[in-house]
C-alpha cells in the first residue's frame, strides 16, 4: 500500500487573513500584509529494507549483456521522499503559489525562506484554499520531463515536481504538504578490496540504449505523473560518500523497470554490468529506491585467495593466496568459461605444477587444431577446452585417468593442488579448477604480469614450422613476475636459466604448441617436440 508522502511547509510568520488585494482600511477586519512564509523539509521515513547485492548470488545483476555474475543480487527499499531533489531546497528555487485561477511566483532561498516580489496579500481572516508546485511555471504543465542528462546539480533539481494543494489559515495551524512526483534512485557503490574501484567506473546509466526506459509523462490535476512514450536512459548526478565508493542519485518517471536493464554500470575493462529486474519492479513518485551494489572487479595483480576471492594484500588474515590474476578482459577469456560463470579472469598458479613433463605421444594430431602463427597463437584462449578434451578422449573423461599415459603436462596441471600433487593449493569450487593453460593464455599472463608489449606479433600470419626465436625482449617478464611472486609466502619463482613453460595448445602432430622461453637475456616464443620432457608446468584456472 502506498504510504502518504509529502514535505511540510511550516508557516512560521503570523497569517492572519484571506488573500486579497484590498487594504484593511476597506476591510477593517485583516492586514494587508504580504503572504511570506518559511519552508522546512522533513526527515525521510523507510519503509523498506535496501536493495543490497552482497547477501547472496542471483541473475539480477548481469555481466555483459546475459553471463550470470557470481555473488550479485539487488533486492530493493522504498523510502518515502520527504526532501527535495538533493534533501535541501534548492537556494533560489522558484516555486508556483496559485489561488483562484491567479499564479504568482514565490522563490526559496538557501535558509528555506519563501518570498516573493508581487506577492499575494492577506484580506480577511477566512481559510483559503491553494495549489502550488515546483518547479514555477504560470500554470501547472500537463507534461513532466525529466532531463537524461541529470549530471550536473541544475539538470537534477529541474527533473523533479512537487506538488501541493491545500488550506492555509491565517492563524497558521493549516500548513501545505508537498509531495514529490518523480520517484528517485539512489544508486551507492559498496567498497571492498575485491570490488569495483571509482577509477574502474567508466560511466553508470540508468536505462540503456537497448532497454531505454521512460523519460516523460502526462500531469494529472493532483500533480500526479503518469509515464508516456518518450524514452532514454539518464546520466545521474555523482556525490562522494565516506561509506561508498560512490554515490549516483536519478529523478525517474513513475514506471514499471521489470525487463529493462535498468542500472548499467561500464566498467573500463569493458565489462558492462547490469541490474535487470526479472520481477515486478514499480518505481513510484514519491519514493526513493537505494540500491546498495556490489560490484566485483579484478585487477591485473590481484591476489586470488583460497576461498574464491582476490583482493591487493599478499598476506590475508585466514586466507591463503594461490595465484595472481593476469587477465580480466572480458574479450579475452573463452565463451565457454565464461557460460559456466568464471567470467571475472583467470589466475596464474604460485608454484609450479610440475618442472618435467611431456605434452603428449609423436606423431599423434590430438585433433585440437593446429596453432602455427603467432596471430593464431594470441587467438588461442581456449586452455580449458583443450585440456578437457584431452581428459575425455585419452583419461576417460578422469583427471586421474591421465596417470598413467603420454600426457603428463595435462595430468600434473589438472592436478596441481589436490593430495596426488602434494600441493597445499586446491582450487576453489567457485573456479574453473586448475588446467593446462594455452598459448593465447600465456601470451596474456606474459604481457600483463611480465609488462611487455607484444602488439605487433598479434597479426603475424607467418607459418612457424619449429621453433623459432620471434623476438629478443631480455629479462623483462621474467624480473616483473618474479617480484610479484617474491611477495608471496611459498611462492615459486620462475627460474633464470633455460626454462621452457608448456601450453596446451598444439603446432603439429609431432610438436606441442609454443610454449614461452625465459632465459639470460632472452624472451621466446617457440615450439618443442612432445615428448620433450623437460618442460615445465604451471597451472592456471578461470573464476
Amino acid at each position: 500500500m502506498r504510504s502518504k508522502i509529502y514535505i511540510v511547509m511550516l508557516f512560521c510568520l503570523s497569517i492572519s487573513a484571506i488573500f486579497g488585494g484590498c487594504t484593511e482600511s476597506e476591510y477593517g477586519e485583516g492586514k494587508s500584509e504580504p503572504v511570506s512564509f518559511s519552508a522546512k523539509i522533513c526527515s525521510r521515513t523507510q519503509t523498506r529494507a535496501v536493495v543490497d547485492t552482497a547477501k547472496n548470488s542471483g541473475s539480477n545483476l548481469i555481466v555483459s549483456a546475459a553471463e550470470p555474475a557470481k555473488g550479485i543480487i539487488l533486492s530493493v527499499s522504498k523510502m518515502t521522499r520527504t526532501s527535495t531533489a538533493d534533501g535541501s531546497w534548492p537556494s533560489g528555487a522558484n516555486i508556483a503559489v496559485q489561488q483562484n485561477g491567479t499564479t504568482k511566483q514565490y522563490t526559496v532561498d538557501g535558509d528555506g525562506n519563501i518570498t516573493s516580489s508581487y506577492p499575494f496579500y492577506w484580506a480577511n481572516k477566512n481559510d483559503v484554499s491553494v495549489t502550488s508546485w515546483y518547479p514555477y511555471s504560470a500554470s501547472l504543465s500537463s507534461w513532466a520531463v525529466v532531463n537524461n542528462d541529470q549530471s550536473n546539480e541544475t539538470n537534477y533539481d529541474n527533473s523533479d515536481l512537487l506538488y501541493s494543494s491545500g488550506i492555509l489559515s491565517y492563524d497558521g495551524s493549516k500548513t501545505l504538504q508537498y509531495s514529490h512526483q518523480t520517484a528517485k534512485v539512489v544508486i551507492n557503490i559498496v567498497k571492498a578490496d575485491n570490488l569495483i574501484k571509482l577509477s574502474n567506473i567508466s560511466s553508470i546509466t540508468i536505462g540503456t540504449s537497448n532497454t531505454p526506459i521512460i523519460l516523460s509523462g502526462t500531469v494529472g490535476s493532483n500533480g500526479s505523473i503518469t509515464a508516456s512514450t518518450t524514452t532514454g536512459y539518464i546520466t545521474p548526478y555523482q556525490t562522494t560518500s565516506s561509506n561508498y565508493v560512490v554515490t549516483y542519485s536519478a529523478l525517474v518517471i513513475p514506471q514499471e523497470m521489470k525487463g529493462k536493464q535498468f542500472i548499467a554500470i561500464n566498467a573500463t575493462n569493458g565489462v558492462t554490468y547490469y541490474y535487470k529486474p526479472s520481477t515486478s519492479t514499480i518505481l513510484s513518485g514519491g519514493y526513493e529506491y537505494d540500491y546498495n551494489i556490489t560490484v566485483p572487479y579484478v585487477n591485473i595483480g590481484d591476489y586470488y585467495y583460497s576461498d574464491g576471492t582476490w583482493g591487493t594484500n599478499a598476506s590475508p588474515s585466514g586466507k591463503t593466496v594461490i595465484g595472481i590474476v593476469f587477465q580480466n578482459n572480458p574479450n579475452r577469456i573463452s565463451e565457454t568459461e565464461k557460460n559456466k560463470g568464471w567470467n571475472h579472469g583467470y589466475a596464474m598458479a604460485i608454484t609450479e605444477a610440475s618442472n618435467s613433463a611431456v605434452w603428449g605421444p609423436l606423431a599423434t594430431d590430438e585433433e585440437i587444431g593446429n596453432v602455427n602463427t603467432a596471430e593464431l597463437m594470441y587467438q588461442d584462449i581456449n586452455g580449458y577446452n583443450n585440456t578437457t578434451y584431452i581428459i575425455n578422449e585419452y583419461g576417460n573423461g578422469k583427471y586421474s585417468g591421465l596417470a598413467n599415459t603420454n600426457y603428463k603436462a595435462f595430468y600434473y596441471a589438472t592436478q596441481y593442488g589436490s593430495s596426488t600433487n602434494g600441493s597445499a593449493y586446491p582450487a576453489p569450487n567457485s573456479s574453473s579448477g586448475w588446467y593446462l593453460g594455452s598459448q593465447g593464455q600465456w601470451w596474456d599472463l606474459m604481457v600483463n604480469l611480465g609488462n611487455i608489449d607484444l602488439t605487433s606479433y598479434q597479426t603475424n600470419s607467418d607459418i612457424i614450422t619449429n621453433w623459432i626465436e620471434i623476438f629478443n625482449l631480455g629479462n623483462t617478464a621474467l624480473n616483473n613476475i618474479n617480484a610479484l611472486l617474491a611477495k608471496i609466502n611459498g611462492s615459486t619463482s620462475f627460474p633464470t636459466d633455460d626454462s621452457w613453460y608448456i601450453s596446451s595448445s598444439q603446432l603439429s602432430s609431432d610438436r606441442a604448441d609454443d610454449m614461452f622461453c625465459m632465459s639470460n637475456g632472452s624472451f621466446r616464443i617457440d615450439s618443442s617436440i612432445k615428448n620433450n620432457g623437460s618442460n615445465r608446468v604451471r597451472s592456471i584456472l578461470a573464476f
